[in-house]
């Protein structure tokens, strides 16, 4: 609901609103950054909106707020219920299913272990763990409460959402949770009073048990088990805040060959192995780095491994944002005023973790490290038409996801750009 959005939304900062399928709000809090969306009421808006937000953003975890109704004598208004387990109680296939199972899913899907005891370590008395049943409708009379129960006795709590986003998370392989605020006990005498004063009293004061949460959620530091353990190494939303304001761009050096570099081996098939595939990618780390300095027609040609992703440990860019990316950095680079005459290619690689650039002249990382600063903080802050991106520009025009690009430039160049040490410039050995 409204309230519930505009109460988290109002602790972020450095806060913008993206555009997309749907509006999401982008902005900081306790170092992280989050994407918030209002994803509407019932199953199906709650459904979409985490799919979306799923693709377009990548999260390391989905975290859902809400309301609830209180199906225990456990749970009282003002308690919150996070979902340890969670069941679609208007699911029915009868013909031998029990109800709430989904024929070839689990019956009962699994809020993620780590993130079900992260929220717990946070010893608030409010707070309880258990099975949220998920239906859609507003559960207002004794009957409808029974019902639930002779199917699902041990559940602590109903809402219209909570599984629906469980389940995409499910198939998305997403580590998710829910949080689940009571705001009212269906089928006591005074269940509407009951529920209105909720929310003309209390519900602002509610929302610190999800700032809390959100202040004190860490990446763990090796998978966990159980559920979410496959995306524990998942692309997390970045730290830190991207800078107002232009990047400086010195003009190029002069220097020489970066130290140490020989010419790589040339052999046919069957010879060595190319540089690029001798790198310990296990090592490897964001960054910018001298990938090869080949001699071209007397002068030298530097190919820089632009690596926005750390290979296999977080998930590749999605091919329509690193497609839009190319566009995006092949339009700026080549009509850089002090390096356009310069570049030579732009482009992606194979693996979906980064970018190749061939620049002419013999170049170190450091020396094109406020080149890149400037290009990604470009591509961060672009609005409107992609460059080229039409049938009759480019082979697939179609695969374009600016957001998704701004989004992916931006963490590149608050986490690693801004930030970059030894480690982000040179190969690991």
């Amino acid at each position: 609901m409204e309230k519930e959005h505009d109460g988290i939304a109002a602790l972020l900062t450095d806060r913008e609103t993206v555009h997309d399928v749907f509006d999401y709000t982008l902005g900081r809090l306790g170092g992280q950054w989050i994407v918030l969306r209002q994803c509407g009421i019932g199953k199906v808006n709650a459904a979409v909106s985490t799919a979306e937000m799923i693709h377009v953003f990548e999260p390391r975890y989905v975290i859902s707020t809400g309301v609830a109704g209180g199906l225990s004598p456990e749970v009282g208004v003002m308690d919150v219920v996070v979902s340890q387990r969670l069941v679609q109680h208007d699911f029915d296939l009868r013909m031998g299913y029990p109800r709430g199972e989904i024929q070839g899913l689990p019956r009962f899907f699994a809020g993620d272990g780590w993130l079900v005891e992260r929220a717990m370590s946070l010893g608030l008395p409010t707070l309880r763990k258990g099975l949220i049943a998920t239906g859609d409708q507003f559960i207002t009379d004794t009957a409808q409460r029974a019902d639930i129960l002779a199917h699902f006795p041990d559940a602590l709590a109903v809402d219209m959402e909570s599984c629906a986003i469980a389940q995409v998370c499910h198939l998305y392989k997403t580590p998710f949770v829910s949080f689940r605020i009571i705001s009212d006990t269906p089928g006591v005498e005074n269940h509407q009073a009951q529920y209105e004063d909720f929310w003309g009293e209390m519900a602002c004061r509610s929302f610190e048990t999800t700032r809390l949460f959100l202040n004190n959620i860490v990446a763990p530091p090796s998978p966990p088990d159980g559920g979410g353990a496959a995306q524990a190494a998942g692309a997390q939303l970045g730290h830190g805040a991207m800078q107002d304001g232009n990047v400086t761009l010195p003009p190029p050096p002069s220097g020489a060959m970066q130290e140490g570099l020989t010419p790589p081996h040339s052999g046919g098939l069957g010879g060595a192995p190319i540089p690029s595939f001798t790198i310990n990618h296990l090592l490897l780390k964001r960054g910018i780095y001298v990938s090869r300095v080949d001699t071209v027609g007397g002068g030298a040609v530097t190919t820089f491994d632009i690596r926005m992703k750390e290979p296999n440990r977080e998930p590749a860019l999605s091919p329509s944002a690193i497609h839009t990316i190319e566009h995006l950095a092949a339009t700026y680079l080549r009509n850089h005023p002090v390096w356009g005459g310069r570049i030579i290619y732009w482009g992606p690689m194979g693996c979906l973790t980064g970018n190749y650039l061939l620049v002419s002249g013999a170049w170190s990382s450091a020396d094109i490290l406020p080149l890149m600063q400037e290009t990604f903080a470009w591509i961060a802050r672009y609005e409107g038409e992609v460059p080229g991106a039409t049938p009759r520009d480019c082979g697939n025009h179609l695969l374009m996801n600016l957001p998704e690009a701004r989004w992916e430039a931006r963490k590149y160049l608050n986490e690693v750009l801004l930030h970059a040490e030894e480690g982000n410039l040179n190969y690991p050995l």
